[in-house]
């Protein structure tokens, strides 16, 4: 992920670490469980970060265009994890 891109992908880290990185330079660290990108993806947004692996990472990526047939409780709770994940 980039920083001011609007993805068309989010990410559920399943195995690894990533760093997140800030405009102001703030970083912070997400481990599994983490969801990147969702802003960008569930709310139209630009990423409010960067983000890189800092060690070998699995990750699920999920396409704007597969939200079409995930069950409406699942896409609100992945919207709402978005506004959550705000950093």
């Amino acid at each position: 992920l980039r920083e001011g891109e609007v993805g068309d992908w989010m990410f559920v880290i399943i195995e690894g670490s990533v760093q997140v990185v800030d405009q102001r330079k703030d970083t912070a660290l997400r481990n599994p469980g983490a969801i990147l990108g969702a802003v960008g993806i569930m709310c139209t947004q630009r990423q409010l970060y960067s983000a890189t692996a800092i060690d070998p990472t699995t990750c699920l990526a999920i396409g704007k265009t597969s939200l079409d047939e995930f069950p409406t409780s699942v896409v609100e709770l992945l919207r709402r994890s978005a506004m959550r994940s705000l950093f």
